[in-house]
């Protein structure tokens, strides 16, 4: 049976500045969400990280489906009204347009989908995070898929034990998508997801060898970057 998996997050409001939602409001949230439990949904859990809410669903409904998306909406809303009725900082911030055209793509929520075919006892993890960046994820995922001590499946499985293939993107390139592909194991030592500064260390190289004349009267400034990069 093919298994959608649906995580949708936003920010409704929260206690004090922006450090969590009230128990009130995430009790709201998650009440309209179970109500859908055995009829639109096979399951579902409520959970926040720092100020924003986090739905996780599970369902056969396939990705971006409007009914699915049409509930989170709802449980967003039902929360925001308590938000507002707290007094809580920001109250419904995130929902940024007040008419449902289908989907939540391109709203203020943000929304992860993917569908699989289930597997005997399948598991999944679901890495969620606030005030960061994606890089945030890098190590746990290069641990995860690239190192035995903590993936002894990488020794043990024959399926595993080919590797994965990782592709890094570079998010501060913002003219266009910049990314590179690397092998795990073949290219273990080639793999930056492990030290995300690696880009930022290349684009300082580059950023020093282009300012060269203007940073002659500052040598240490220089010879700080260079040996930065071949270390």
């Amino acid at each position: 049976m093919e298994v959608t998996l649906s995580v949708l997050k936003a920010d409704i409001g929260s206690v004090g500045g922006h450090t969590a939602p009230s128990r009130r409001v995430l009790a709201q949230v998650e009440a309209v969400v179970r109500e859908a439990v055995g009829r639109l949904l096979l399951d579902a859990y409520t959970f926040h990280i720092g100020d924003d809410i986090v739905l996780l669903m599970s369902h056969t409904r396939g990705p971006r489906h409007p009914e699915v998306h049409a509930l989170a909406w709802r449980a967003f809303q039902k929360g925001t009204a308590v938000a507002k009725e707290e007094g809580l900082y920001g109250a419904g911030q995130d929902l940024l347009k007040d008419a449902f055209t289908g989907n939540l793509h391109g709203l203020g929520p943000q929304v992860a989908e993917m569908t699989f075919k289930e597997r005997p006892a399948e598991a999944f993890l679901v890495l969620a995070a606030d005030k960061t960046e994606p890089g945030a994820f890098n190590l746990p995922l290069y641990l995860a898929f690239a190192d035995p001590m903590y993936a002894s499946g990488l020794l043990l499985s024959p399926d595993l034990r080919p590797g994965f293939r990782f592709r890094i993107m570079d998010l501060a390139q913002t003219e266009r998508d910049s990314h590179i592909t690397l092998d795990a194991p073949e290219r273990l030592y080639d793999n930056p997801s492990c030290y995300p500064a690696i880009f930022w260390v290349r684009r300082l190289m580059l950023w020093a060898r282009t300012k060269v004349r203007t940073l002659m009267t500052k040598p240490s400034w220089v010879t700080a970057w260079m040996r930065l990069g071949k270390r």
